[in-house]
């Protein structure tokens, strides 16, 4: 299994291919006096962020084509999962301060992605919800990032793409379990 991750994670763009992170024969004398696990994490740690430099930055770019930042990004995900949600519980689980997201609430209002309203309930809570538009918007977002992953990952051998996936799949309840998912979640759950 080693062998083969190693493999899935260490695949490189052409332009980073020609200039590879680290060559196998290095990596193994370099490693040599790790223990197996260790061996592990440091590949994925070398990997995931070689990884994650590229495929944020080609996100940015796509959110940069239709005037949308990462945090906006993130606001409409949320809302495009689920029901409308109350900005003081968002707000509270969301690594902005209040004024940075009520400005990036209200920069979205105004270009009609979502709505902001009283509660029936509660009249002094205030929720976020998301509008037809920004759901098109977050469909369109989502065609063009699995255009870009499909190109990108169908280069991979069919076994290995549904290992990576199955992986994935299962590092996502892991994820939702730890700290750095808690916030998403108890989003969710109101």
């Amino acid at each position: 299994m080693k062998m083969w991750l190693a493999e899935v994670f260490c695949y490189q763009s052409e332009r980073a291919r020609k200039r590879p992170i680290m060559k196998d024969a290095m990596m193994d004398n370099h490693m040599k006096a790790r223990s197996p696990n260790q061996h592990d994490f440091q590949v994925l740690e070398e990997n995931l962020t070689f990884f994650m430099r590229d495929l944020l930055g080609h996100g940015l770019r796509i959110l940069a084509s239709h005037k949308i930042n990462l945090a906006q990004y993130f606001i409409l995900f949320q809302l495009n999962h689920g029901s409308a949600l109350p900005m003081s519980s968002f707000a509270k689980h969301y690594p902005l301060s209040k004024p940075s997201f009520t400005n990036n609430i209200d920069r979205l209002i105004s270009r009609k992605l979502v709505t902001r309203m009283r509660g029936t309930e509660d009249r002094r809570t205030i929720l976020v919800s998301i509008t037809t538009h920004g759901k098109k918007l977050m469909g369109s977002l989502q065609r063009t990032r699995l255009k870009f992953l499909q190109s990108y990952f169908n280069r991979l051998p069919s076994a290995k793409r549904h290992a990576l996936a199955e992986i994935l799949t299962a590092l996502r309840p892991v994820h939702e379990e730890s700290c750095v998912g808690e916030g998403i979640k108890n989003i969710l759950k109101k």
